[in-house]
């Protein structure tokens, strides 16, 4: 008999609002799906530690998901997202850029490699009404960042701008076009899940936290 080899997933999480505990329904995982609070790793209830926000995640729900469809034997997230950031905030020299490299150095510490990076971000940026040029060039160096620093992991830019009511196409052609560089997977295009699923036309609902894990499940490989 062969024995099935676990597998893991060590997935950072980063971005904004949409990627940290502003979703409406709260939610526990099962005991395989953990989140690393400082060095050491509990089990992932919303509000998952790390993150901003005192709601629910859609990170409890893909955890779920990828241990209930035998996708992963553990999966350990660890969640950095900030309400309100803008992408020159998580670039060198930008305020958050320091959260993700202590991130790296907490998940070391925990003899944990980081498999995945997730950035679902844009909604500041939308509001800000960054140019295409300007985007890409912040999110270039933060991705750039993150292959030296986690040079083995997959890393997930998903599409997102969308803000009460508005989109920005410079931001979703930027994220596009970077996903086209080696080592980066286009995400869920996020835009698409719209205000009926969107409690304050920002922030997703129960069912809108529910597609968004859906779709982030089809990228993870």
């Amino acid at each position: 008999m062969i024995e099935k080899i676990p597998k893991k997933m060590v997935a950072i999480c980063m971005g904004q609002s949409n990627a940290a505990n502003h979703g409406d329904i709260k939610m526990v995982a099962p005991n395989a799906v953990k989140v690393l609070k400082g060095l050491e790793l509990v089990r992932a209830s919303d509000p998952l530690p790390g993150a901003s926000g005192d709601g629910g995640s859609v990170w409890t729900r893909l955890g779920s998901k990828l241990i209930a469809r035998d996708v992963c034997d553990e999966v350990v997230f660890i969640p950095i997202a900030v309400d309100g950031a803008a992408v020159a905030d998580w670039s060198p020299n930008g305020k958050y850029f320091q959260v993700f490299l202590d991130a790296c150095v907490r998940a070391h510490h925990a003899e944990l490699e980081v498999t995945h990076v997730f950035w679902h971000q844009g909604e500041k940026d939308t509001a800000l009404r960054s140019g295409y040029g300007y985007y890409l060039g912040h999110l270039t160096k933060i991705v750039s960042s993150i292959g030296f620093e986690l040079p083995f992991a997959q890393i997930i830019v998903c599409v997102a701008s969308y803000r009460l009511g508005e989109l920005n196409e410079d931001v979703r052609l930027a994220q596009k076009k970077m996903a086209e560089k080696k080592g980066v997977i286009c995400g869920p295009d996020t835009d698409n899940i719209g205000r009926q699923w969107r409690y304050d036309d920002l922030h997703f609902n129960e069912e809108g936290q529910q597609k968004f894990s859906d779709l982030l499940f089809e990228c993870v490989d």
